[in-house]
C-alpha cells in the first residue's frame, strides 16, 4: 500500500510539472540560482573568516571546526555545480576543487582566505551578483532595531554576553572581538543576518526587509571600532583629494579590516571604520531624485509592514522617514515639473501617516501604501522623462527666492521703519546685525549639512518648524504693542516721551532676535530648495540658476526700499495700523508654517480636513493647523475690537 501511494503521488506530481506555466518555473529557477549564489557567496566568507580558528601550521587546532571547513567546502562544490551555465562557470569549478584540495591539505589560512575572496571575485563577475545595498541606508532607529532582535544573545554591546547567551551552545558571536570583525566583509555580516547560520542559533532575518538587514550589518561591524578611529577616519575623508580609498559603497561592503590593513594601514582602518559608521557620507552630494523616490516606496513598504506586524510606532517612524528622507528631497524639482502630482502625493502621504495614528484596519493602511508606491513610480517616471531648460531653471531660482524672501523682508522693512519713525536710528544695527548672522548662519548649516554630519529630515522641519512659531509669538506681540500704540489717546507724548525709555538695551536685542530668525528660517529652507534645483539643472544650465538667483535678489532689494519709502510716507497713526497688521497677518502664516513643519517632523498629531491649501498664507488642510490659525485671527480681531472701545473711553 506504502508503495501503491508512493506511485500514485510521483504520477500526480508529474501531471501538475508538466501543466505549470513555463514562465513560472522559470521564475522559481532565476529565484533559486539567486538564492544560491548568495549562500555560495556566504560559505566563501565563513570559510574565508573561520579556516584560521581550524587549521594553523599544517596542524588542526579544533576538529570540529576542520570538519566544518571540509562540509562547507563540499557544499561549494555542489552548489555552483548546480548554477546556470555562464562563461567562466567552469574556472569558478576548478578553482571551487581547488580549495577542496587545500582544506584537506591543512594548507595555510591566509592561502584558502586568498582563494575564496577570488571565486566571491569571480562569482561576482560571472554571475552579476549584488554585493551592496541598492540605497545607502541611513543609520537612524538602528540601534532599537538590533536591541529589540540581537542584544537578547549577542548582548548591549555585541560582546555575545545577552541574558539568553547561556543558553546557547556555540555560544553567540561576540562582535567585538578584533580578529572576528578583521576576517568579516560587511557583505558577509549581511548574509549571515539574512541567512543564518547552521548549527548556531543564528537564525534567518529574511522577514525584514533588505534595508532594515543592511542597516544591523553595519550597525554590528562597528563593535570593534572605537570613537578616536572614527573621527581620525572622518577628518580623513573630509581632507582626502584625487582618486578616494573607497570610491562606492560596494567597496565598503565587500571589503575587510584586514584587507584594508594590509593595503592601506592604520589611516585606511580609520576611514574604514568612519564610513561603517556613516554611509550616508558615501553621498558626496544630494542623491537623484529617482533615488530619493525609490527609497521614499521601500520606506513605505517597511511601514506598511510593521503596522501588519502590530508595531504602530515604528510604522510611523518609517511613515515620516518616506517624506522627509525621501519624497521631500525631490518634491521641489517634481513641483516645477508637474505641481498637481507634487501636491497629490504630498497629501497621500500625511493622509497615510493620520491612518497609522489612528490605528485603522490594515486593509486600509495596505491600499494606501499600494496608491502611494503608484504615484511615487509616476513622479520618478516624470522626472527621469523630463528635462528643465535653462529658462525654467532661471525663473525657478528667481521665484524661489522671491516667495521665501518677501516674508522676512516685510518683517524687516516694518521694523526698520518704525525705528525712524520713532527716531530711533540707532537700534537700527541691532536689526542688520539680525539678519547678517542669520544669513551667516544659513551658510555654516549648509556647510555642516553637505560635508560634516548628514542633518535629518525630522531634524530640518524640527529648526523650521520651532523659528517660524517662535516667530509667530513675538510677531503677534508686536503686532499688539504697535496697535495699542495707534489707539492710545497719548500716542503723540509716547513717541516723543517714552519711546527711548521702552526701547532699552533688552529691547533692541530682542529686535535683533526677531531679526535674526525671520531671515534664518527662509534661508534655511531656501538652501534646500536651490540644492535640489542646482543637482537638476546640470551644468549646462547652472549658470541660468544664478542669474535667476542674482535677478531675484535684485529684486528684494527693491521690494524692501518700496516698502519702506511708502511706510515711511504714512501718517504715524496710520503707519502704527498698517504695520500691526502686517504683522498680525504674518504670524498668522508663520504658524500656519510652523504647525506643518512640526507635524511633517511627527511631533505634532495631523489630522487632514477637507480644505484649500494656501501655500503663500501657510493654509494647509490640517485640523490642528487652522484651528492654531483661527484662534490667532480671532485674538486679533478682539483685540482691535478691544482697543476701540477702550479709545472711545
Amino acid at each position: 500500500m506504502k508503495f501503491l501511494r508512493y506511485f500514485v503521488l510521483q504520477v500526480l506530481l508529474t501531471v501538475y510539472l508538466s501543466l505549470c506555466s513555463p514562465l513560472v518555473m522559470a521564475s522559481d529557477d532565476a529565484d533559486m540560482a539567486a538564492q544560491d549564489q548568495q549562500m555560495i557567496m556566504h560559505l566563501l566568507n565563513y570559510v574565508a573568516g573561520d579556516y584560521r580558528r581550524a587549521v594553523a601550521d599544517g596542524m588542526v587546532l579544533n576538529w570540529d571546526e576542520y570538519a566544518e571547513q571540509q562540509e562547507f567546502s563540499g557544499n561549494l562544490l555542489q552548489k555552483i555545480r548546480q548554477l546556470p551555465n555562464r562563461p567562466g562557470k567552469r574556472v569558478l569549478e576548478q578553482k571551487i576543487t581547488e580549495l577542496v584540495r587545500l582544506i584537506d591539505a591543512k594548507a595555510a589560512p591566509q592561502r584558502v582566505a586568498d582563494l575564496c575572496k577570488e571565486i566571491s571575485l569571480g562569482l561576482i563577475e560571472t554571475y552579476d551578483v549584488s554585493i551592496a545595498p541598492q540605497i545607502i541606508p541611513l543609520l537612524s532607529g538602528v540601534k532599537a532595531l538590533y536591541m529589540e532582535n540581537c542584544a537578547a544573545c549577542h548582548g548591549d554591546s555585541g560582546k555575545g554576553n545577552g541574558i539568553v547567551a547561556s543558553r546557547y551552545t556555540p555560544t553567540p558571536t561576540n562582535f567585538s572581538d578584533a580578529t572576528w570583525q578583521g576576517a568579516r566583509s560587511l557583505y558577509a555580516i549581511y548574509n549571515s543576518i539574512s541567512l543564518g547560520v547552521n548549527g548556531t542559533a543564528m537564525r534567518s532575518f529574511s522577514n525584514y526587509s533588505d534595508e532594515q538587514r543592511w542597516m544591523l550589518a553595519f550597525y554590528v561591524s562597528g563593535f570593534a571600532d572605537n570613537d578616536m578611529q572614527r573621527q581620525q577616519g572622518r577628518l580623513l575623508w573630509q581632507q582626502q583629494t584625487g582618486d578616494p580609498l573607497f570610491p562606492d559603497i560596494s567597496s565598503v561592503t565587500n571589503t575587510s579590516t584586514d584587507e584594508v590593513r594590509e593595503h592601506y594601514g592604520e589611516e585606511g582602518v580609520a576611514l574604514f571604520a568612519y564610513l561603517r559608521a556613516n554611509p550616508e557620507s558615501m553621498n558626496r552630494a544630494q542623491p537623484s531624485e529617482q533615488d530619493t523616490l525609490l527609497f521614499s516606496i521601500r520606506e513605505l513598504k517597511v511601514s506598511r509592514d510593521r503596522y501588519l506586524a502590530g508595531d504602530v510606532e515604528q510604522a510611523q517612524q518609517y511613515a515620516i522617514s518616506a517624506y522627509l528622507e525621501g519624497f521631500e528631497l525631490a518634491e521641489n524639482g517634481l513641483r516645477l515639473i508637474d505641481s498637481e502630482l507634487a501636491l497629490k502625493i504630498e497629501r497621500e502621504m500625511a493622509i497615510y501617516r493620520s491612518l497609522i495614528k489612528k490605528q485603522v484596519d490594515t486593509a486600509q493602511v495596505v491600499a494606501q501604501v499600494d496608491m502611494l508606491e503608484d504615484l511615487l513610480h509616476q513622479a520618478s517616471n516624470r522626472m527621469s522623462s523630463t528635462s528643465l531648460s535653462p529658462a525654467m531653471i532661471f525663473f525657478s531660482a528667481m521665484l524661489i527666492l522671491l516667495r521665501e524672501g518677501v516674508e522676512a523682508i516685510l518683517v524687516l522693512a516694518a521694523i526698520a521703519a518704525f525705528l525712524v519713525k520713532t527716531e530711533r536710528r540707532d537700534g537700527l544695527r541691532y536689526l542688520h546685525a539680525g539678519w547678517v548672522i542669520a544669513l551667516l548662519a544659513g551658510g555654516v548649516t549648509w556647510y555642516v549639512a553637505s560635508h560634516v554630519v548628514s542633518i535629518s529630515g525630522a531634524s530640518r522641519e524640527l529648526t523650521e518648524g520651532i523659528a517660524a512659531l517662535v516667530a509667530a509669538v513675538m510677531l503677534l506681540y508686536v503686532g499688539y504693542w504697535l496697535h495699542s500704540l495707534a489707539h492710545s489717546r497719548k500716542w503723540q507724548l509716547f513717541i516723543h516721551e517714552k519711546v527711548n525709555s521702552v526701547l532699552g538695551q533688552g529691547t533692541l536685542w530682542g529686535i535683533a532676535f526677531i531679526s535674526f530668525l525671520a531671515v534664518y528660517r527662509e534661508v534655511f529652507e531656501t538652501v534646500l530648495f536651490y540644492q535640489t534645483l542646482w543637482l537638476q539643472s546640470g551644468e549646462e544650465s547652472q549658470s541660468s540658476l544664478l542669474a535667476g538667483m542674482s535677478v531675484g535678489a535684485v529684486i528684494l532689494v527693491f521690494v524692501a526700499w518700496l516698502i519702506f519709502k511708502f511706510s515711511a510716507r504714512l501718517p504715524l497713526r496710520l503707519f502704527f495700523n498698517v504695520n500691526a497688521v502686517l504683522l498680525f497677518v504674518l504670524a498668522v502664516i508663520f504658524s500656519g508654517k510652523g504647525i506643518a513643519a512640526m507635524q511633517e517632523a511627527g511631533i505634532f498629531s495631523l489630522t487632514m480636513v477637507d480644505f484649500p491649501r494656501i501655500d503663500l498664507l501657510g493654509v494647509y488642510p490640517s485640523q490642528e493647523g487652522l484651528l492654531t490659525q483661527g484662534i490667532l485671527v480671532f485674538s486679533a480681531l478682539a483685540w482691535v475690537l478691544y482697543q476701540r472701545v477702550i479709545a472711545k473711553s
